[in-house]
């Protein structure tokens, strides 16, 4: 395989994998490979979500990608922490 073989297989890796599954190494790389202009293909197929989101009195405080992350963040007053699962790009009305 040549280099620039090897070199467009990687970029398609890294553009292709989870935001939450690359490293800061991986970020670095990413933007050394790619240049100003360049358009990277974003998978059109939505992402299912679940996150906790701490509730307050006046109003919501924040989401956490675990329920232990949002009871380490919890301040004293919170009143309920709920799981919400949704899908990247469907809005309620």
């Amino acid at each position: 395989m040549s280099n620039y073989t090897d070199h467009a297989e990687r970029f398609k890796k890294l553009a292709g994998a989870d935001f939450e599954d690359l490293t800061m190494l991986d970020f670095m790389e990413l933007h050394s490979m790619a240049r100003d202009g360049d358009l990277i293909h974003v998978d059109d197929k939505p992402e299912t979500r679940t996150v906790w989101v701490n509730l307050y009195d006046n109003g919501i405080a924040g989401s956490y990608n675990s329920s232990a992350e949002a009871d380490d963040a919890a301040a004293s007053w919170r009143i309920a922490c709920k799981r919400v699962t949704f899908t990247t790009g469907e809005f309620d009305e």
